[in-house]
């Protein structure tokens, strides 16, 4: 068997035990607008509120509130400055 590719890629494993290598889904959202997705909390929105008005699900919020925490929009443009910078 193969080994796995590194990053972005999931694996779907047939009824007869084959493999399927597949892409994982974009997400309809970029960074910046999932930081002021996040900022609406902070401004005093319920998160059942954001969920419903973004179509996303409650899960999905706290993953993202996980990943980018308390960051504005300058943060991570700077983030994004200095990643490209390597």
């Amino acid at each position: 068997m193969k080994a796995p590719p590194k990053t972005g890629v999931f694996v779907n494993i047939v009824s007869n035990n084959s493999i399927n290598w597949g892409e994982m889904k974009k997400s309809k959202f970029t960074e910046s607008q999932i930081v002021k997705i996040l900022g609406e909390q902070e401004q005093g929105k319920s998160v059942a509120d954001i969920c419903r008005d973004y179509g996303i699900s409650q899960p999905t919020f706290y993953g993202w509130k996980s990943k980018f925490g308390v960051m504005d929009v300058n943060q991570l443009k700077r983030i994004k400055e200095l990643e490209a910078e390597l």
